[in-house]
């Protein structure tokens, strides 16, 4: 099985916990149906080698997408009409990202891998 299709295992998994209001048992927001075809739709455009590792849903309604390596984190949120992503650093540095397309999760994955 590949990483994306993994991942879209996931995707679906998630899709049939957090579907409703307070699926977290702390008032988290219903994940819509909309942002999870649009999130699939994002890591099918995601080539093979720059799939997440690991993908969760978060209480305020959104998806994440997440990177580890070494020395540095990453992860984007997918809302309804945006991508959002951040970035923390082993030297404690830390970034909010805002405003990402797919390309651009693409183009920063491979930056990080690099």
């Amino acid at each position: 099985m590949t990483q994306l299709q993994k991942n879209i295992e996931t995707l679906k998994e998630i899709k049939e916990q957090c579907s409703k209001d307070d699926w977290n048992y702390y008032n988290a927001s219903a994940i819509s149906e909309s942002l999870f075809e649009k999130t699939q739709n994002i890591l099918e455009e995601i080539p093979e080698e720059y799939q997440p590792g690991f993908i969760a849903p978060c209480g305020k309604g959104v998806v994440q997408l997440e990177y580890e390596s070494k020395n540095c984190y990453l992860e984007f949120e997918i809302w309804p009409n945006h991508i959002d992503g951040y970035v923390s650093m082993s030297n404690f540095s830390d970034e909010n990202l805002l405003g990402f397309t797919t390309s651009d999760i693409v183009r920063y994955v491979k930056e990080f891998f690099v």
